[in-house]
């Protein structure tokens, strides 16, 4: 609950100096918080089966659920109230209750109270803080929500659904579809098992490690998504943060407005990456792979397949095991290297604006037709030799037997070619 916690204690700071009060507005009532303060803690047994449903839901507080095998399903509700004297606070806590109701397949478990109001210009009062902490059968069918609070789901729940307006949220073991949304808060997510997952944070940043799902989808407007051992096609965006993926295997679409990319993956898929403000990093792709900034640069290292990976204002760097490339980039290096056993399936691409492009090849054997041109620059192909009396500009070359064309070309630079 951090950003309704941050929240509180800079408006208690800025009131002390006037009154011994926090005022703390929500949902229309302006909370009171007083140098006074009571708790109350009840303990309920939960009439719950595995594969029922379970809707969970709180204006102010914790929610916590954790299935287990073998324990008493049971809710744990300690309220929690401060006023200006210990009389007021023992009457916020009077008002609220813990309300348990069989709803169909399954329970409904909700805190209910009324602020205590109090006499005042606008509209105050002294409320009350409910934190649940809940034992459940395996897989429950949860339902959780909390519009001021964190919200944490552990164990081989069937299914959940987590939400808080302002909070955090928190996921472990969970076997089951989830989904998970919060206002203003962070997420974590860690050994999930699930048919679709999805997380979206408005402001907040994103980890994740361990999940398992055919499909994955993390989102934030505002914040980092942080991503390892990923199995399942995977989604991940925001708005102003970097992405940190690694270990992913499946395929792949990462976007953010402003921020890096940094990819690690193995197995078969295809990725894509994008980004407009940053640069990128990819290592240990196979199958097909493109990136693309508006300003920044790429690094793109032990990959097998195809290739594309364009900049606008910054260096492009490729190498390894291809069958496919594109490099492009306009005001910047570009440079490709191409390990032993890469192809020449379909034509390749290395266009430069301003600055060098260099290729270099795995042995003179390797079958292409090289296109290659400097208009501004020199020609440089290991091999062979400068023409007497001037620079070299233009080239066209079959290598090894042929094959799909090779264009190299820098309009304000060198064209570099070598073999290794």
């Amino acid at each position: 609950m951090k950003f309704g916690k941050t929240i509180a204690a800079l408006l208690c700071t800025a009131l002390l100096t006037l009154t011994s009060s926090c005022v703390v507005r929500s949902e229309g009532m302006a909370f009171l918080r007083g140098k006074e303060q009571a708790e109350r803690i009840e303990t309920q047994a939960l009439e719950l089966a595995a594969g029922e449903q379970l809707a969970v839901e709180v204006a102010h507080g914790d929610i916590r659920v954790r299935a287990a095998q073998g324990e008493a399903a049971r809710v744990e509700a300690r309220f929690s109230a401060s006023a200006e004297d210990q009389e007021t606070a023992k009457q916020v806590l009077a008002r609220y209750r813990l309300e348990i109701v069989r709803e169909g397949p399954g329970l409904s478990v909700r805190a209910v109270g009324e602020p205590l109001e109090v006499d005042g210009a606008s509209k105050r009062g002294y409320g009350a803080v409910v934190d649940l902490t809940l034992v459940v059968p395996e897989r429950v069918l949860l339902t959780a929500r909390s519009a001021s609070g964190d919200v944490a789901a552990r164990g081989p729940l069937g299914a959940a659904r987590l939400e808080s307006s302002y909070g955090d949220l928190f996921a472990e073991g969970v076997r089951g579809e989830l989904s998970l949304e919060t206002g203003s808060g962070s997420i974590q997510l860690g050994d999930l098992e699930c048919g679709s997952l999805e997380a979206v944070s408005s402001y907040g940043d994103i980890t994740a490690s361990g999940l398992k799902a055919e499909r994955v989808r993390l989102s934030t407007s505002s914040g980092d998504v942080a991503a390892r051992r990923v199995t399942g096609n995977l989604e991940a965006r925001s708005s102003y943060g970097d992405l940190l993926l690694e270990e992913v295997q499946g395929d792949l679409a990462a976007e953010t407005s402003s921020g890096d990319i940094s990819l690690s993956s193995s197995g078969p898929g295809t990725r894509r990456l994008s980004t407009n403000y940053g640069d990128i990093q990819a290592r240990g792709c196979s199958g097909s792979l493109e990136a693309r900034t508006a300003s920044g640069e790429i690094a793109i290292t032990n990959v097998v397949g195809s290739v594309r990976a364009e900049s606008s204002y910054g260096e492009v760097k490729v190498e390894g095991r291809l069958t496919r490339v594109e490099a492009l980039t306009h005001s910047g290096e570009v440079s490709v290297r191409a390990e032993a056993g890469s192809t020449a399936q379909e034509a390749w691409r290395l266009v430069t604006q301003y600055g060098d492009a260099r290729l270099v090849l795995p042995g003179e054997d390797f079958g292409c037709s090289l296109e290659l041109a400097a208009p501004s620059g020199v020609v440089q192909v290991e091999g062979v030799p400068r023409p007497e009396g001037g620079a070299l500009r233009k080239l066209s070359r079959t290598q090894g037997g042929g094959g799909a064309t090779v264009t190299v070309n820098s309009t304000g630079g060198d064209v570099v070619v070598r073999f290794h």
